[in-house]
């Protein structure tokens, strides 16, 4: 098998990775007319071909080995795009005619394979650094192979398949391993092969396809997994060729296009694989036979085809929109067996060949000079959480003065797990501004990523990220707790709404302050999304009465807090007193004095005895008196005093004693209505009214007004309404009035 066969093998690789490259890079000024091809520099060996064409990281083209009529080559050249001429790049270590060559992850070259003349087939591996501009050898193959296919993996590492040595086409398999530099074998393919292509398809698989194999050329076509490194088969090619080229489509699909049959005769029919159904269509054929071509994957979509056996210096564009081919300008010479490279400004540039010698040339697309790249910059974003926010998220430029806003569409991706939206662009000449309109459900800091795509040429887009700092929204409260609570309260406390529309229930928290010194947390209800009102409850059982001040504290998860104070709610006693009393009570100040009363106390009748059926309205006069009143087990009576007072029982119990009311003076003075239970657990009970007297031995007494009920032990009968009292007054000097 000769050596010439393999050109197509190498067309399709050297394409791939090219293609990945310009993926990355940034287009240049052209000075090319469109669709038209022009000189340039040329390499410093005489003739070359059969040799790999690398575009490296940096723009520049890496060519190495090839063959011309002194036999295999060691040089390498590099091709710089800017200046449009060539310099050396150091030589192998073993000369090479139609090895592979595979840009790896790190951007050093991989060259394996080959055939020379001296040595036959070579399993040797050598990588170029970019870096240094050394060759260096690695790893070798488990057998020598040419003509086979080498395809760079998602995972970084390197498949190399088929070919042909000594013993005759291969099916096997191996990998190499950039980080250990060394292979290792992987699955076989169904049946042995060599000048077949190799295309890694979108879903990290790899489609070899026809090609020549011991029975003659086969039309099969399989896949390799490599998550678990076998082979299976797919559907065949409708014509079996060899010397073909294979081109990755932006639509997934892949064109496989000329080629050569059994009978040497070169073939001008194409047809497309389609990788969700596993099967081969016919698409429009070239207008001129070809084998041994380059095909290329322009900026724009199409593929240019170029040169070849029988296609001499011609070129022709397939639009993979229409399926048809169109002629497009010729290469100033005829070439077959050259390499074809995609540089970073969408110019196209081919070396060598047959017949060609050293020189090369450029193509020029429409694209490169229509649509020069783009340049992006994020603008941060600020707001609050459910606000819509209407905010510019980039700026781009565009050296095309001529650009207008149409031309371009964004995509803006907010970072909080939402839809992705279409920017607004607007602007002209060359700046341009993109807007989007989002609202975020919570508050935090988020990365915003916009896409921007030139719509004539997809492959000149820029893509930023931009920083989004999303605050709460703001809380207000209100107090709900009623004015006046018993001793041990169960209820609503606050209001609060939310000032995010879209907020969520389960954000909130609430702590209760319930004036006496003690806390609780409260519970929030209210709908699940959205403002509110929401409402906050909590429990409690307070140990002491009158004002108090109950402070509701509400917080977001996202720090907004908000309070609602509820000012002087009454705590009042419960319907039974703090304390029983056994015999006698005394009443006296919350300071420590003595009740204090003014007015008299007049008798209505004179009955005597443990009732008396009038109310008694009176005075009392004499010095150091002590007014007693004899209550029954469950009497309640009322007074109004200036003091709040207290109750003391003779069994050490005590409780405060309070009213509501107006109070003035000081500690606290005017008018305040007490209301007080005592509960005896006998027939009588005595409450002791002591009066420290005036400087004249009088008592201050005010008017006292007894009610209440009572409840007799026999029929344990309670009855409300007035009540018979008799009041017994008496001084030290044994004076005493019963009335």
């Amino acid at each position: 098998m000769g050596m010439r066969r393999a050109v197509g093998v190498y067309a399709a690789t050297a394409f791939a990775v090219a293609a990945i490259i310009v993926a990355a890079g940034s287009a240049e000024a052209t000075n090319g007319t469109p669709g038209t091809w022009r000189t340039t520099g040329s390499m410093a060996t005489a003739v070359r071909f059969l040799h790999t064409a690398t575009l490296l990281p940096n723009g520049e083209v890496l060519v190495a080995g090839g063959t011309n009529s002194t036999g295999e080559l060691t040089s390498a050249e590099l091709y710089n795009p800017a200046s449009g001429t060539w310099s050396s790049a150091g030589s192998m270590s073993t000369a090479r005619a139609l090895p592979t060559a595979t840009l790896l992850p790190n951007g050093e070259v991989l060259v394996a394979g080959g055939f020379n003349r001296n040595n036959g087939v070579l399993a040797s591996a050598e990588l170029y650094s970019p870096a240094t501009g050394i060759w260096s050898s690695t790893g070798t193959m488990s057998v020598p192979r040419w003509l086979n296919i080498a395809t760079l993996l998602p995972d970084g590492e390197v498949l190399v398949a088929g070919g042909q040595n000594s013993t005759g086409d291969l099916s096997s398999a191996e990998l190499y391993n950039p980080a250990t530099g060394t292979w290792s074998s992987t699955g076989s393919m169904s049946i042995p092969r060599e000048d077949s292509t190799g295309t890694l398809l979108p879903n990290g698989e790899v489609l070899v396809a026809s090609g020549f194999s011991r029975t003659g050329l086969v039309a099969s076509a399989e896949l390799y997994n490599p998550s678990t490194g076998a082979w299976s088969n797919t559907g065949s090619l409708s014509t079996a060729r060899f010397f073909h080229t294979a081109t990755l489509l932006p639509n997934g699909e892949v064109l496989v296009a000329g080629g050569q049959t059994f009978a040497g005769s070169p073939m001008a029919s194409a047809e497309l694989y389609n990788p969700a159904i596993g099967t081969w269509s016919s698409t429009g054929s070239m207008s001129i036979a070809r084998s041994h071509h380059s095909a290329t994957l322009l900026s724009d979509g199409a593929v240019l085809v170029a040169g070849g056996q029988l296609g001499g210096a011609s070129a022709e564009l397939y639009s993979p929109t229409t399926g048809v081919w169109s002629s497009t300008g010729s290469m100033s010479t005829d070439r077959s067996e050259h390499t074809a490279t995609l540089l970073p400004n969408g110019e196209v540039l081919v070396a060598g060949g047959q017949v060609s010698g050293a020189s090369a040339e450029l193509y020029t697309p429409q694209a490169a000079i229509v649509d020069p790249s783009i340049s992006a910059a994020g603008m941060p974003v600020a707001g609050a959480e459910g606000s819509p926010l209407t905010v510019t998220v980039a700026t781009f430029a565009d050296p095309d003065t001529a650009a207008v806003a149409r031309e371009y569409s964004a995509t803006i991706d907010w970072g909080d797990g939402s839809p992705t939206s279409t920017g607004v662009i607007t602007g002209s000449a060359s700046s341009f501004s993109v807007t989007g309109i989002h609202t975020y459900a919570e508050e935090n800091a988020y990365s915003v990523t916009v896409a921007i795509t030139d719509v004539d040429t997809p492959s000149n887009n820029a893509t930023v990220t931009t920083a989004a700092t999303i605050s709460d929204a703001p809380l207000t409260s209100a107090c709900s707790a009623p004015v006046t609570l018993g001793p041990t309260y169960a209820g609503p406390t606050a209001t609060l709404t939310d000032a995010n529309p879209i907020g969520t229930l389960t954000d909130f928290s609430a702590t209760i302050d319930w004036g006496d010194g003690s806390s609780s947390a409260g519970t929030i209800v209210g709908p699940s999304v959205g403002p509110g009102p929401y409402t906050v409850s909590g429990a409690h059982t307070y140990t002491t009465v009158g004002p108090h001040t109950i402070t509701t504290t509400i917080a977001d998860i996202g720090g907004s807090t908000t309070t609602a104070a509820c000012a002087g709610v009454f705590v009042t006693p419960s319907s039974t007193p703090a304390c029983d009393i056994d015999a006698h009570g005394k009443i006296t100040s919350a300071n420590g004095d003595e009740a204090k009363f003014s007015g008299d106390i007049s008798p209505t009748n004179d009955d005597e005895g443990d009732e008396d059926n009038g109310n008694h309205e009176g005075s009392a006069n004499e010095t150091n008196a002590v007014t007693y009143v004899d209550l029954g087990p469950s009497d309640r009576f009322s007074f109004t005093s200036d003091l709040i007072l207290a109750l003391t029982c003779t069994d050490g119990k005590s409780a405060s004693v309070y009213g509501r009311g107006t109070v003035s003076g000081s500690p606290i003075s005017g008018p305040v209505f007490y209301i007080m239970d005592l509960t005896a657990r006998q027939h009588e009970a005595n409450g002791d009214m002591n009066d420290r007297g005036d400087d004249n031995h009088h008592i201050a007494t005010e008017r006292l007004r007894l009610f209440g009920a009572h409840s007799y032990d026999s029929a344990q009968q309670r009855v409300r309404g007035g009540i018979d009292i008799e009041v017994d007054m008496g001084n030290q000097r044994g004076d005493r009035r019963r009335e």
